[in-house]
C-alpha cells in the first residue's frame, strides 16, 4: 500500500474529528445544570422570604406555592389564578397520594389574610404536609 504523504511529499490534511473534548464541555455543562435547576424553578415570583433563626433547612418538597406581595400565586413556578388554586391541589392530592408534602413560600409584606387562606386551600384540597419558607437568618 502507498503511503500518500510520501507519495505527495507533503502532509495529508487532517480528515479526523476528535470530539472527546466537545463531549467533556458538554457533560460538564450538563453537570452544572442539573445542579442549578433545581433552584431556578423553585420561584415563578420575585418574593423577599421573612427570615428565622430556628427551623430546619432544606426541606424537600414535592410541590412549591409562592405568595408574592400583591397577592399573585405560582405552583412550581407557573403562575395560578386563585380561583383554580383548590382543582389545583386536589389534582395533585390525587395523583401524588396522601403523601403530599407543600411547600408555601410567602412573601414577608404579604397579607397575612392571604396566607391564612392559601393554607386552608390547601388542607380542604387534603394536603397533610404543608410547610412554610423562611431563609436563614441568624441571631435577631
Amino acid at each position: 500500500m502507498v503511503d500518500i504523504r510520501r507519495f505527495l511529499g507533503r502532509q495529508a490534511p487532517f480528515s479526523e474529528i476528535n470530539i472527546t473534548p466537545f463531549t467533556d464541555i458538554v457533560l460538564v455543562l450538563l453537570i452544572i445544570f442539573m445542579i442549578a435547576a433545581p433552584g431556578l424553578i423553585q420561584s415563578g415570583l420575585d418574593i423577599d422570604l421573612p427570615g428565622a433563626a430556628s427551623g430546619k433547612t432544606g426541606q424537600a418538597a414535592e410541590l412549591v406555592l409562592t405568595l408574592d406581595r400583591s397577592g399573585q400565586l405560582a405552583m412550581d413556578g407557573q403562575k395560578v389564578d386563585r380561583r383554580d388554586l383548590l382543582s389545583r391541589l386536589e389534582k395533585e392530592v390525587t395523583r401524588s397520594g396522601a403523601n403530599l408534602s407543600l411547600v408555601v413560600n410567602a412573601d414577608r409584606e404579604s397579607s397575612h389574610g392571604r396566607v391564612i387562606e392559601v393554607l386552608d386551600l390547601a388542607r380542604q384540597a387534603g394536603v397533610k404536609k404543608i410547610y412554610v419558607g423562611a431563609r436563614k437568618r441568624e441571631g435577631l
